[in-house]
């Protein structure tokens, strides 16, 4: 907030909490420093987010590599059976036919690498009961030893996940308690409960070379092994798979009469186990990455322009701008060679149209893999968690802020072009939607912490339905109904209701500083006629301000620099002042004048006059002043080199 004159800060959530008691002032100089803090930690997150969630970029280091190992050597699903020894009933031939198709797309693409694969490592964990990979391998193995004694296990099975009711469903109703499903129990039985197929899943795990003794003693091994989970979210839709590497305590007992290997398996205690994953690679996700380094460069190149005093710009109609010369003054402006500390980089980000909704389209064309990693991969950090996956998840989850961002901007954008205001500040609901500042945005962030405990709430009521008690092939799973995507409807309003609940809250906790805030000419820019959400780069008023007329006086180095904000980085409205207004601010304070008490009698004897911030019907900021006539750029020029002051009423 260099540049401007702080002597009145009412703007804060909690800051009106504290007006009574008189400590206003040390509180905001508290919320100022937690912004700086919380914004810089935000910016570490994006950059966090940017690189070690870039699917192409952890493929490309190729730590999830060594998943391949086990599929190394084999052309396809159906040629694992010459590389490992099948538990009984439970080989590739017994999977229903959309099993066998996942389990062979999951190996013949990790085997060869394919191009239409990321492989990304997700971390090490220790394994726990909830998460018990070694019981599915107690069984029985057709084994000979008079052939060979040393040899790698495996076993695969499929199933589909069936899901009764949501979030709102399964805390406002009985719907977790009443009538659940069980693991007997078939399709039509399931279907007349009220749930639905949402997943289909096929599960192969591939042990180590392991040696067996020709005895009837029983025998113990520590044995390590390979798991591709494959899961599909509808029906034919290409599959995404975790994959696994741990270890099992194998008890053993052979019998050379019936030429079988009996084994008993549990988890050993503290047991390490690695997680990646194998993500499909498609256009969006190209795309996606794509977007957001655009968004990124013009966020950074835009901001590093700001921190220059921008030259003030004047309409000239004879001159239409092209896109491309739009394009270089929202990021390459002409400057004087002045420091500005007009934004910071964190509100630069919140406000410009151009990085929110560029990262808004690069959330939503990966939210498919995003969701699936948060999912999937906290499904092991919850019960242990480790700080450096605990940090990525959160800034996975945190792109969600930008959604916030973007879903106040839409909703102001769409109410220009719907609500039919014929003035600046005529719109009550515009000014609605404007947050106070980022204490409020990151107010609205918290539910982000809760993001994967969410999907999993919404999910809860599920019951497994394996190949084993009932052929799958005739069970469709429709996308729309699918695990993840049923999950967005309920996203989508939770997104909605969240930020109207946080704009009303910081609405009503600083309803008297909106009041006085909205009288000023430059902030009703901000609230009602443009895409601005976020007031805390204009939030400060000079304490001479009445209950009549609001004055912001700030260095026209920094106000110079706004202007070029608001026209390059922002939609605005062009709606004018209400000319009524101006002829009863104009008597007035002509009235007031003479009684020698106004903040126009003050700014005079300073030598300062009152300007106002208008828009014509070209969307273009003027500066004007009391006759409303343009402040031209040569006289503006001379402030900015003198770094004087201007007052805005």
């Amino acid at each position: 907030m260099t540049g401007t004159v702080v002597k009145l800060k009412s703007f804060g959530l909690l800051g009106s909490c504290f007006r009574k008691y008189g400590i206003r002032s040390k509180f905001n100089k508290i919320l100022v420093l937690c912004a700086y803090i919380i914004g810089a930690a935000v910016v570490v997150l994006v950059a966090i987010d940017s690189v070690m969630n870039n699917w192409a970029f952890t493929d490309f280091i190729g730590n999830g590599y060594d998943f391949v190992t086990p599929v190394a050597n084999v052309a396809n699903a159906a040629d694992l059976g010459n590389h490992y020894i099948f538990q009984q009933n439970y080989d590739v031939q017994s999977l229903s036919e959309m099993g066998a198709w996942m389990i062979n797309y999951s190996v013949s693409s990790l085997g060869g690498l394919e191009s239409n694969i990321y492989v990304v490592d997700a971390g090490t964990y220790i394994a726990t009961a909830d998460n018990d990979n070694c019981k599915k391998f107690s069984g029985t193995y057709p084994v000979d030893l008079a052939k060979k004694n040393v040899f790698k296990l495996a076993l695969t099975y499929d199933s589909v996940s069936f899901i009764r009711g949501d979030a709102i469903s399964i805390a406002f109703s009985d719907t977790s308690t009443v009538n659940l499903a069980n693991s007997s129990m078939k399709s039509a039985q399931m279907y007349d409960l009220g749930y639905t197929p949402t997943r289909i899943q096929s599960d192969v795990r591939m042990t180590h070379k392991l040696k067996v003794q020709n005895t009837t003693s029983k025998q113990i091994q520590i044995v390590p092994f390979y798991r591709i989970y494959t899961k599909s979210f509808c029906t034919g839709c290409v599959p995404m798979a975790m994959l696994g590497h741990s270890s099992c305590n194998f008890s053993m007992v052979y019998n050379d009469t019936t030429k079988q290997l009996k084994v008993t398996s549990t988890i050993p205690s503290d047991t390490p186990y690695r997680v990646g994953m194998m993500l499909t690679r498609n256009f969006f996700t190209g795309a996606s990455q794509i977007i957001k380094y655009l968004a990124l460069m013009f966020a950074l190149g835009g901001y590093l322009a700001s921190r220059r005093t921008v030259q003030w710009v004047e309409n000239d109609p004879t001159k239409p701008t092209t896109i491309i010369e739009q394009i270089v003054q929202a990021v390459a402006p002409k400057c004087f060679p002045h420091r500005s500390h007009a934004l910071r980089f964190d509100m630069f980000c919140y406000n410009s149209d151009i990085f929110v909704i560029f990262f808004c389209i690069s959330i939503i064309l990966d939210v498919k893999h995003s969701l699936m990693f948060i999912r999937e991969v906290n499904a092991y950090n919850a019960a242990t968690p480790e700080l450096f996956m605990t940090v990525r998840l959160f800034a996975l989850s945190l792109r969600m802020l930008w959604i916030n961002c973007g879903v106040l901007k839409l909703a102001k954008f769409v109410w220009y072009i719907l609500g039919g205001a014929t003035y600046c500040g005529e719109s009550r609901l515009m000014g609605f939607l404007n947050l106070s500042s980022v204490t409020s945005l990151y107010l609205s962030a918290i539910l982000l912490f809760y993001l994967p405990a969410y999907l999993e709430y919404n999910n809860s009521v599920r019951q497994d339905l394996p190949s084993s008690v009932e052929s799958l092939d005739g069970i469709p799973v429709n996308f729309y109904e699918s695990f993840f995507f049923r999950v967005s409807y309920a996203v989508a309003v939770g997104v909605i209701v969240n930020m109207l609940l946080v704009t009303l809250l910081d609405q009503v906790g600083n309803r008297s500083s909106w009041v006085l805030m909205s009288k000023n000419s430059l902030v009703r820019q901000a609230m009602y006629n443009s895409t601005s959400i976020l007031c805390d780069y204009i939030s400060d008023i000079d304490n001479t301000s009445t209950s009549e007329q609001v004055t912001l006086t700030c260095k026209a180095r920094r106000l110079s620099t706004l202007q070029w904000f608001f026209m390059s980085h922002m939609v605005t409205f062009g709606l004018p002042e209400k000319e009524a207004r101006a002829k009863k601010y104009r008597a007035s304070t002509q009235t007031v004048a003479r009684t020698g008490s106004t903040s126009t009698e003050q700014a005079g004897a300073q030598g300062q006059e009152l300007c106002m911030v208008i828009q014509d019907n070209a969307h273009f900021f003027h500066l004007v002043d009391e006759n409303f006539a343009d402040i031209q750029s040569l006289v503006y020029n001379i402030k900015v080199l003198k770094d004087t002051a201007v007052v805005i009423k």
